[in-house]
């Protein structure tokens, strides 16, 4: 007999070529995406630069070195963190997603010829073609450790070993002569293994650097670690079992990564640059300045000319000459989207350092760049539309105003600038705009007069003002330290407090619909307040999707509550109950979401290192049975063990080919328990124990899915 039960499952949107797009997510569409981003990764080769502008892998010919040529994109599913190319292929570190290998043998048309998706951030990658016809690909990933997977068939990666690392990781140096590998491993330093036989990763040694490890090179048995916060470490390596510190070279800020060729060392250094440090036999090595003002986080060299991943300033091209050295060219690639705003058919993004981004979404499949204001300062980090007008809270620079009725060359009209303070947020009633000023509290200007903005009065905040929303006489503010404070603003020469929440949290971000407002919390997550009585605001709940979720930005509308939950992506809140809200969907995003906007049923995300994401809340009830017939002979959920359990059980499947595969557990109305599994996996049986700790006795359902379209249900009883 056949048991009908009735579940709310995802609509997926289909990105890669080879393989179905598997972005993490529960009832929520992509419908669209804008994934220019900040350069974090580069990788070159003789006449070639790979690189990542945010989630778009880019290919472009340097026959001319001092003007590159771009030849080839396609845009992938994550933020781009690491590459290497190795023959017809690149190996794609992405972000959230995990590996992508794309087929670069027609540099012009790249495409994805397959992925492979992990749990955790992957981070690094090296490849390896020392081992007699099987190319292995070695996997960093940020908390679980470095895998090693076999090649030799392209479309069928097939996983040999994992090895679980001291720290998270960071960075790869693969040594092809002696078979090991260095991992940079954050706050543990660096890790060395021995990767001679891929399918039993063994741990030589260890040196704890004492600061952060984010980028290595090793020359000569002496590794050279660039240490987020100590600078240049150099280690003897000899004795792979006892490393031993050789010198340490501060450097001017903090140090992402570094190669070394000869007697030089070039360390990327963050807001610095480039430093280039002589390595010759003498007690101090000089240290040659080279400062381009930009963020630099990863470097490549090809002979003397050195690629820099640079941030948001896109790739930089120096030719490295102690002493003389000079930027050749540059690659610009996209900021760090901070804020969003909408007005169709117009998406605006604060976009860090590259300023004020317009994208034309009238087709929400192919949102295009319409137009952009590049800042000579300041750093965008939040916008505010009205009619033909953009207002954007830049940091540093105060508050820019802008003509937009043209969107393709939005004009500078305004700016009103102060002695300190942060701008990151703004809101504009009438002909007054209201800038929340870090520590300076908020100002109020009067733009009566848009060409010359009237300083009309300000007040300081519990702390640090992060943004501002202005409902009727009250401006409810959203403060790093309190939390949420509400003002009475009636009379702007005398502006009083009026109530603040009484749970402080790092506030972020605010959203106020009376009588409810709702408060991003960083950590925190989102606070839900009730705002019917002012003095006496009072908190009805919170939600926090997971220890790791951090929330910048919250929108809210009709049940729905809408957060942009950093490295988590975004996540839907049912709030109709708002003392109890509940998970009802999210979407996992390339890198990191910092704010989120929404119009008519549409979800814009701005993801501060992949662009923007377009989705929509889509939730689809679908029937699915708990036996079903012509069960594959290839693949098999078998039924629990023990059944009936308390509190743990095992679930047991068998793969006779490699699958993305999802395992879920369910109650027994549809909603979602826990997910067990979500990742590639190759041929083989495997077994998961599921803890129902915290869980009432009853049915509980768990459901395998494979991307070739399996998909089978079974019954467990829980017997407290």
């Amino acid at each position: 007999m056949k048991t009908l039960i009735l579940l709310i499952i995802s609509i997926s949107t289909f990105f890669s070529v080879r393989a179905q797009n598997s972005y993490p997510a529960q009832n929520i569409e992509l419908i669209g995406r804008w994934a220019s981003g900040s350069a974090k990764a580069v990788f070159n080769m003789p006449g070639y630069v790979y690189l990542g502008n945010g989630g778009i892998f880019e290919i472009y010919s340097t026959a001319d070195i001092s003007n590159p040529a771009k030849i080839g994109s396609v845009t992938l599913h994550g933020t781009i963190n690491d590459i290497y190319v190795l023959g017809n292929y690149a190996y794609v570190a992405s972000g959230n997603f995990g590996l992508e290998i794309v087929n670069i043998s027609s540099p012009s048309q790249p495409f994805i010829e397959n992925y492979i998706v992990f749990d955790d951030e992957v981070t690094a990658i090296d490849v390896s073609d020392a081992y007699v016809n099987q190319p292995i690909v070695f996997v960093l990933t940020d908390k679980s450790g470095l895998y090693a997977y076999d090649l030799s068939d392209m479309t069928n990666p097939k996983q040999l070993s994992h090895l679980e690392t001291y720290g998270y990781g960071k960075d790869l140096f693969g040594d092809k002569h002696n078979l090991r590998l260095y991992c940079a491993e954050y706050d543990q330093g660096f890790e060395i293994i021995d990767v001679s036989n891929p399918q039993n990763l063994t741990s030589l040694g260890k040196y704890n650097t004492s600061g952060s490890a984010y980028g290595i090179a090793v020359q000569d048995k002496k590794a050279y670690v660039a240490d987020y916060h100590k600078g240049l470490v150099v280690v003897d390596v000899a004795n792979a079992a006892a490393p031993q510190k050789i010198t340490t070279f501060s450097t001017h800020d903090l140090a992402y990564d570094v190669v070394v060729f000869d007697t030089l060392a070039c360390v990327a250094i963050g807001g610095t640059g480039l430093e280039i440090i002589d390595l010759t036999e003498k007690a101090y090595p000089e240290v040659v300045p080279f400062d381009d003002n930009g963020t630099a986080e990863a470097i490549s060299r090809c002979n003397t000319n050195i690629f820099v991943a640079d941030g948001s300033g896109g790739v930089k091209i120096v030719s490295v000459d102690v002493g003389q050295s000079t930027i050749q060219s540059q690659i610009p690639t996209a900021g760090n989207a901070r804020g969003i705003a909408v007005n169709d058919p117009f998406i605006y993004v604060a976009d860090g350092f590259n300023g004020l981004k317009i994208l034309d979404a009238s087709d929400y499949q192919n949102p295009v760049l319409a137009g952009e204001y590049l800042f000579e300062d300041g750093y965008a980090k939040n916008v505010f539309v009205m009619d033909t007008l953009a207002f954007v809270a830049a940091g540093n620079a105060g508050l820019l105003i802008f003509n937009v009725s043209n969107p393709s060359t939005p004009q500078l009209i305004s700016s009103v600038e102060f002695e300190s303070g942060d701008a990151s947020g703004v809101y504009v009633k009438n002909d007054t705009v209201f800038i929340a000023n870090g520590e300076n509290g908020i100002q109020i200007y009067s733009i009566a007069d848009l060409t010359n903005p009237q300083y009309l009065s300000h007040f300081n905040t519990g702390y640090r003002a992060t943004n501002i929303v202005v409902r009727g006489t009250y401006a409810y503010v959203s403060d790093y330290l309190n939390g949420f404070e509400v003002y009475d603003i009636s009379d702007l020469s005398s502006v009083s407090r009026v109530g603040a929440s009484n749970v402080p949290v790092n506030g972020m971000d605010l959203f106020v619909t009376p009588p409810y407002a709702f408060v991003a919390g960083k950590q925190s997550g989102v606070r839900i307040l009730d705002i019917t009585n002012l003095s006496a605001v009072t908190e009805m709940s919170y939600f926090r999707a997971s220890d790791y979720s951090f929330t910048y930005g919250v929108f809210a509308q009709d049940t729905l509550l809408y957060l942009a939950d950093g490295n988590e992506g975004l996540h839907v809140v049912h709030i109709s109950d708002p003392t109890q809200p509940a998970l009802a969907g999210y979407f996992q995003t390339g890198g990191y979401a910092r704010d989120v906007f929404v119009r008519d049923s549409i979800i814009f995300v701005a993801d501060e290192n992949d662009g923007v994401y377009i989705l929509k809340y889509a939730p689809v009830a679908v029937t699915i049975e708990e036996q079903i017939n012509n069960i594959p002979e290839n693949f098999q959920l078998y039924q629990n063990f023990p059944n009936p359990f308390n509190p743990a059980t095992v679930i047991r499947y068998r793969l006779s080919t490699p699958a993305h595969v999802r395992l879920v557990v369910y109650d027994v109305v549809g909603k979602v328990v826990k997910e067990l599994i979500n990742r590639q996996q190759g041929v083989g049986q495997y077994q998961i124990t599921f803890n129902a700790k915290g869980l009432s006795s009853g049915v509980y359902l768990y459901r395998l899915e494979t991307s070739h379209g399996f998909s089978q249900v079974r019954k467990m009883i829980l017997l407290r």
